[in-house]
């Protein structure tokens, strides 16, 4: 767990602002309000009380009076830190999908109250995360929007406590806090490797329909492609498409992207078979097919559906546009390991699209494949995600656990 602290004065953003890629903040009007007795309020009330009974058997009026003041001042600490954040609004705001091992924008939208406020705290804390910003001097009225980069390292359901100020001024002997909303969840995606989506097509053409005519089939539709635009050059492309002319005006390469004039759907298949629970082979099984929903829907906006095995099959039909891609990602994050020996006939009974299929396994033999093929009356391609072809670039390895790397700015 890694505390830093910044603050960055911006203006909010706009009401229709995406303030979270997997749940919604919460409502700000749900304000709690928490009055604490820290340690060094504990020891000033307890050395006002030793010096009243001193001054009141010893019969000395300085030091009851002593004893009086003191008290008094703790009573003003509790005063002016109750008044202190009255008024005050934070919400928590996630810019765009959370996946993990990646660093997302941590945001924090806190408007001011109408009087000054000084010396007080906004705390965003998570299961493994947690920052603090220190606010000195805040005009009345005024917005604020605190950032921060988090990293979380696995994939799956978070829960963020809610946003807290926290007041202590102006002697630290009490501490009001106020939370805002009920906390939040967040869906942490999969990690992503790196993947080249025009030879994962190839090679899935390959794999799946192996046959003379269907070679002939690809060829013609290759001479029949039609040049659809420009984009920035990636690894793995040909340099036959680099277009030389905009990549000398622009100073990067450019090369020519093609319409083949048809899209193709795919239909994903996982199984997260492992005979542990923890079976680091699931990750990198899970990671695999997210990347491949991920850049298959991103890069020609084509639909995959995605078929989870296990004793109660999932099927995810996805759709078009990469909130659809999203949603399937999500299928993905909460994947869990299973035993199961023999699912693929439950799979047969389930409405499956038309396209290509790809099995993405742990296990090291194709007989899931076979199987899926027989059942579903089709080529079904296979994948082993511990043995990943080389189109295909596993991410780095990190720490398994929830872990947050926090830097802000």
């Amino acid at each position: 767990m890694t505390t830093a602290t910044s603050t960055d004065l911006q203006p909010p953003p706009a009401p229709h602002a995406d303030r979270s890629a997997a749940t919604a903040a919460g409502r700000p009007d749900q304000i709690r309000q928490t009055t604490i007795l820290p340690r060094e309020g504990k020891y000033w009330l307890l050395a006002s009380a030793g010096l009243w009974l001193t001054g009141w058997l010893k019969g000395i009026n300085l030091i009851l009076l002593l004893a009086y003041l003191l008290v008094l001042l703790w009573v003003l600490n509790w005063w002016v830190a109750r008044r202190a954040l009255r008024g005050t609004i934070a919400r928590r705001a996630v810019r765009g999908p959370i996946f993990a091992g990646s660093p997302v924008t941590w945001e924090v939208d806190v408007s001011a109250a109408s009087r000054p406020v000084t010396g007080w705290e906004i705390v965003d804390e998570g299961p493994r995360h947690a920052m603090r910003w220190s606010l000195l001097n805040t005009p009345p009225g005024d917005h604020i929007r605190l950032r921060g980069d988090v990293t979380l390292t696995n994939r799956g359901e978070y829960a963020c406590r809610p946003v807290r100020a926290v007041s202590s001024f102006p002697f630290g002997l009490v501490r009001q806090e106020v939370e805002f909303g009920a906390g939040d969840r967040y869906t942490v995606l999969p990690r992503l490797g790196t993947l080249h989506a025009g030879r994962l097509r190839r090679w899935l053409m390959h794999a799946a329909r192996p046959d003379e005519r269907a070679r002939h089939t690809r060829r013609r539709l290759a001479l029949e492609a039609e040049f659809h635009g420009l984009r920035q050059f990636r690894p793995g492309d040909s340099p036959r498409w680099i277009h030389w002319r905009t990549s000398a005006r622009t100073g990067e390469l450019v090369v020519r992207e093609f319409d083949h004039g048809t899209h193709h759907d795919l239909l994903l298949i996982l199984e997260p078979y492992a005979p542990a629970a923890d079976s680091n082979c699931v990750e990198a099984a899970v990671s695999l097919a997210a990347t491949i929903c991920w850049t298959w829907a991103r890069e020609a906006s084509d639909r995959v559906a995605l078929a989870v095995l296990g004793p109660e099959p999932v099927l995810v039909p996805g759709g078009d546009g990469p909130r659809a891609a999203v949603a399937t990602l999500e299928a993905l994050a909460v994947v869990r390991a299973t035993d199961a020996p023999d699912v693929a006939r439950q799979l047969g009974r389930m409405p499956l699209p038309a396209g290509p299929a790809l099995l993405v396994t742990t296990r090291p033999e194709a007989r899931t494949a076979d199987e899926l093929s027989r059942v579903l009356d089709r080529p079904v391609a296979c994948i082993d995600a511990a043995a990943p072809p080389s189109f295909y670039q596993p991410p780095s390895d990190r720490p398994h656990g929830y872990h947050a790397e926090v830097s802000t700015r």
